[in-house]
């Protein structure tokens, strides 16, 4: 049941303004928790832990205990008039503590319940059936989200379909307002469309499903430039010079012959490059060669914006940080010290760059177990990957591969904006990250190979 609904959240996420409306993101933090529920009614009546690699398990564990430690150690609360806090007596004021118990408890339940996702996700990455259902979902529904902001484009529509009357912006995207998140969505679904259409090519699979998925790489490769942000294309250029750079060095022996991939690539590439000049990729260049006042990195705003969070935020919040979710009122009170104007005509709700806002609200050990779980999972995949893919089937090969270049592609993005306090990129983050942890993991490998040679359709047999 757990696995079920998981496959369910993945579909909801994106499609529900990409979990960005107060009221999408409580929906959300609902069925995650759900689901963590469920899934921890499940263990308790098998008797047994969460099949989890030890250290990501030990890292989920201690984030989990440091972020709500750190919310029911209360050390102030925010006044909204002032805006001010006001300090109140924690329980041990020398250990961390939030600085807004209301803000603090709202985040940790969905931080909760996205490493209860992840928690499933690593046990359906370490079963060959669940894997590919997974594998497929996030597939299927990056390209039916992807498709319909061509469809978008196509139709000259000025605002999303469903959500007439709101400001969206001109540079909207699917059900995305904000360009630069749907880029990053558009970056962690990408690898795992196009490393589906290689094990298409590599099975022996009837034409109908080679046709469909070359059509689907196509049209998520285009729409990565389609899209205007800056940020997204150049990770998305990155990701597909390394997926070709790992295809050629790595797949040499590939089963494929070489008339049929150069010929698969070509299409894609063709494909591409029209669908993307057709659908607005003038706009993308335009917005490289001509950019608005304010955006050259001389005086762009976000890099002012970091150079108060370090001088001045850091300082402030010390090494145990404000507490989960509350940048977005810690933040004003430097820029006010600061006497930047031209930062404080802004509202900043999130400081565009994530890895500073988790240092503000998580504090030193929490951005050590932050990255632990994410770079560490990155790390621990681009190992296996690397030395020991050649004794595993393709589809372990192209599922490890996918799941690391999503997770690379949006810790980069994370350096430029805010993808990870996105609630619908956060999921489908925690999905790569276990992807990233748990897949060619000898532990369980042995058996899931067996299992495979039943249930998956024959691969025609590598030359020696």
């Amino acid at each position: 049941m757990p696995r079920w609904l998981l496959l369910v959240i993945l579909v909801w996420a994106p499609w529900a303004y990409g979990s960005t409306r107060p009221w999408t993101v409580e929906v959300l933090r609902c069925l995650l928790l759900g689901l963590s529920g469920l899934f921890a009614m499940a263990l308790v009546m098998e008797r047994r832990r969460p099949r989890l690699p030890v250290w990501s398990g030990f890292l989920v564990v201690s984030l989990l205990v440091i972020g709500w430690w750190t919310t029911f150690n209360a050390r102030a609360v925010f006044d909204p008039v002032g805006p001010a806090f006001h300090m109140i007596s924690a329980w041990m004021p020398w250990l961390p503590g939030t600085m807004d118990q209301s803000r603090s408890v709202a985040s940790m339940l969905l931080v909760t319940g996205m490493l209860g996702a992840f928690c499933v996700a690593v046990e359906m990455a370490g079963d060959p059936r669940w894997r590919d259902r997974l594998w497929l979902v996030v597939a299927l529904v990056g390209f039916s989200l992807i498709a319909f902001g061509i469809f978008q484009r196509l139709s000259g529509a000025r605002t999303i379909f469903w959500a007439v009357g709101e400001k969206t912006g001109n540079t909207f995207f699917a059900t995305f307002r904000y360009h630069a998140n749907a880029g990053a969505f558009i970056n962690l679904v990408m690898p795992f469309v196009l490393a589906r259409t290689l094990l298409i090519f590599r099975r022996e699979s009837p034409q109908w499903q080679k046709a469909f998925w070359i059509v689907a790489s196509s049209i998520v490769v285009a729409s990565a430039f389609i899209n205007v942000s800056r940020a997204a294309m150049t990770i998305a250029l990155m990701l597909l010079l390394v997926l070709g750079g790992w295809w050629l060095f790595f797949e040499r022996r590939t089963v494929i012959s070489r008339p049929a991939a150069w010929g698969g690539a070509i299409v894609i590439i063709l494909v591409a490059g029209l669908l993307a000049y057709a659908f607005g990729a003038d706009r993308s260049v335009k917005r490289w060669l001509k950019p608005k006042d304010g955006n050259e990195l001389s005086n762009n705003l976000r890099y002012q914006v970091y150079d108060i969070i370090w001088k001045k935020t850091l300082p402030f919040v010390g090494w145990g940080g404000s507490g989960p979710g509350t940048f977005e009122m810690v933040f004003p009170l430097s820029v006010k010290e600061s006497g930047n104007d031209a930062v404080g005509r802004w509202y900043w709700v999130n400081a565009h760059q994530d890895y500073l806002q988790v240092l503000t609200e998580w504090g030193v050990i929490g951005g050590i177990l932050w990255a632990g779980l994410l770079l560490g999972g990155l790390g621990v995949g681009i190992w296996r990957l690397t030395k020991r893919s050649g004794q595993w089937r393709s589809e372990t090969r192209y599922f490890l591969l996918a799941g690391c270049l999503a997770l690379l592609g949006v810790l980069l993005h994370a350096l430029v904006d805010f993808p990870l306090q996105i609630a619908s990129l956060q999921l489908f983050a925690a999905i790569s990250c276990a992807v990233a942890w748990t897949v060619g993991n000898e532990d369980g490998n042995m058996p899931v190979r067996r299992r495979r040679r039943r249930s998956m359709p024959r691969e025609r047999e590598e030359p020696a």
